[in-house]
């Protein structure tokens, strides 16, 4: 499934699942299909709402997931995100941003 540039499915070691975005293997093995769905669809949103929040491209995102892992941070914790607006996403990204 293709949601944000690189975003496959693979094969990893002893046949777990990876999902793999632009420099980080995510082990998806453990994590239930609802769970997996769930962080791309975040993803999927937060990318959007920073761009539009920040008036900056998909591109320029990308360049800032290369630089502070984001993607990363939301595979890692994604159900913080769950009841959050998209602005409260937003300003959550930016203290991730501000903090790494």
């Amino acid at each position: 499934m293709t949601v944000l540039r690189h975003l496959s499915a693979g094969e990893g070691e002893g046949g777990a699942a990876l999902v793999a975005a632009p420099s980080v293997w995510y082990n998806v093995a453990a994590m239930s299909d609802k769970r997996i769905n769930n962080s791309i669809f975040i993803m999927f949103l937060l990318s959007g709402a920073y761009c539009a929040a920040h008036n900056i491209s998909m591109q320029d995102f990308l360049a800032l997931d290369d630089q502070y892992a984001i993607l990363n941070y939301i595979a890692e914790c994604p159900d913080i995100f769950d009841s959050m607006t998209e602005e409260e996403m937003v300003k959550e990204i930016d203290a991730y941003v501000k903090g790494v």
